[in-house]
């Protein structure tokens, strides 16, 4: 209890501490993306400039992100599916007795192809 109030003093003090050590000559972020927006980046449309070319790499990475989610997505609904085609071979699942094994006519046809391709 003694080492969270500690902890809970001292991070309180800090953000007082950091944040009033701002100069006076301090000039928010917000205002140097407008100044900067036609001058460096060639735009006047300031939001754009911002996520495309100050931020570009950021708005790649978040790109990214989602592409893998909408890819995770996508993997657990096909796989959600009964038939996702994995590890199946040639035997679909209905032609499987209760033992597991491949009915007699699936064993028959199996036959039939290997002696065709000899």
């Amino acid at each position: 209890m003694v080492t969270a109030v500690s902890v809970g003093v001292f991070v309180f003090a800090f953000a007082l501490i950091a944040g009033g050590s701002r100069p006076g000559s301090f000039v928010p972020v917000s205002q140097e993306f407008l100044a900067r927006s036609v001058d460096e980046a060639g735009g006047h449309n300031v939001v754009n400039v911002i996520l495309v070319d100050f931020r570009g790499f950021d708005t790649l990475g978040e790109i990214t992100v989602l592409a893998v989610a909408g890819l995770g997505v996508a993997a657990l609904v096909l796989a959600s599916r009964g038939d996702q085609g994995v590890g199946r071979g040639d035997h679909h699942p209905s032609e499987r007795d209760s033992t597991g094994d491949a009915d007699e006519s699936e064993r028959e046809r199996s036959q039939q192809r290997v002696e065709a391709e000899r």
